[in-house]
């Protein structure tokens, strides 16, 4: 499937991958260098959300949040597979990185799962108009540069809550902390993985585009501590990666509003979420709009940044391309924005 607030998109390669499958245990534990990614299952929305606090109203329809499922493969399937659209071969490595584990790679995309939830409500709630309230809590690592001394201490979904011993909330503070050194200096750095708070050390490195300026060679994303007015529960079905976040906020709003958003359709999409409500990219777009097509669904919404891979496997579905949660509900309630933002 389907990472956290921020203005830079989710970056190529493992951790846009990785965001878009579900996980399967059996999978990952084997020792085969490929796997396959091929349509996964489509959840509706309504009927794995529980809303407590408010009055929800009857929806009609259903909201579909697309999957990618991970699968093992042998020579003729991979074969097989460079000449499907709905059908991509990966390295192993491509799921797992170097120096991680596949128990890893599970925490992580389960982390971002849940946190996809609450970012969902959050967007939600603030659209409907009720009060959410988010403080700063620290810094997550999407990525990591692959020859940086980073990648050998830092993992995916690490959170950075200080440097040298003091305390960094967000992005800017990391920088302004890491360019206090110079290039080669060592840094302590303390993160939160899992459950455990740990120190790592490492070094930084020069700028690509300025040797001189000092970097730790991660990409990152603030991490708020989100309180809601109301109970959102949502049974993620062992799903892993942040990518149902604007299906889960759709859905919560349709619950929620006097509008009726879905009118009976069948509405299937994908796209991570923030909790300011922007749609952000997630991978596995074309194994999603197979997915969909496969549960019946009669239109597909999908971040802009990734139209143009939906658009071209589409057939005949139809698709919408949308930047924020507001955009998304326009689509689908506003003949006028839905011509604005299809596929021509």
């Amino acid at each position: 499937m389907a990472s956290l607030p921020g203005s830079r998109s989710r970056p190529s390669g493992a951790p846009a991958i990785v965001a878009a499958v579900i996980v399967i245990i059996g999978v990952l534990g084997l020792n085969i260098p490929y796997f396959a990614l091929a349509p996964g299952p489509a959840v509706n929305v309504f009927a794995i959300t529980q809303i407590t606090g408010a009055k929800t109203g009857p929806v009609h329809g259903k909201l579909l949040l697309t999957t990618v499922e991970l699968q093992e493969i042998r020579v003729v399937q991979a074969i097989t597979g460079w000449f499907r659209s709905d059908y991509q071969i990966v390295s192993r490595s491509t799921i797992v990185p170097p120096g991680q584990s596949s128990q890893d790679v599970q925490v992580h995309t389960a982390q971002e799962m849940s946190e996809s939830q609450v970012f969902a409500a959050a967007a939600a709630l603030r659209y409907l108009g009720y009060p959410v309230e988010t403080t700063p809590s620290g810094v997550r690592v999407d990525d990591v540069t692959a020859d940086a001394p980073a990648a050998s201490v830092l993992h995916l979904g690490d959170t950075i809550i200080a440097v040298d011993g003091a305390t960094v909330r967000t992005a800017t503070q990391l920088r302004g902390a890491v360019e206090r050194h110079r290039v080669g200096d060592a840094l302590s750095l303390k993160v939160i993985r899992g459950t455990q708070t740990i120190e790592v050390r490492t070094k930084t490195i020069g700028r690509p585009d300025a040797p001189s300026d000092p970097i730790v060679g991660i990409l990152t994303t603030d991490v708020p501590d989100v309180h809601l007015p109301l109970a959102v529960k949502i049974d993620a079905l062992g799903i892993g990666g942040p990518s149902a976040g604007m299906m889960f906020a759709v859905g919560i709003v349709d619950l929620l509003s006097n509008v009726d958003i879905a009118r009976g359709r069948v509405i299937a999409g994908t796209g991570e979420i923030t909790v300011d409500g922007q749609v952000k990219p997630v991978g596995g777009v074309q194994e999603k709009v197979a997915g969909a097509k496969h549960a019946h669904a009669e239109l597909f919404l999908v971040p802009t940044a990734e139209s143009h891979d939906a658009c071209v496997v589409r057939g005949t579905l139809p698709v919408y391309a949308v930047d924020t949660l507001t955009q998304a509900i326009q689509v689908l309630t506003d003949p006028r924005v839905a011509a604005a933002r299809a596929c021509h």
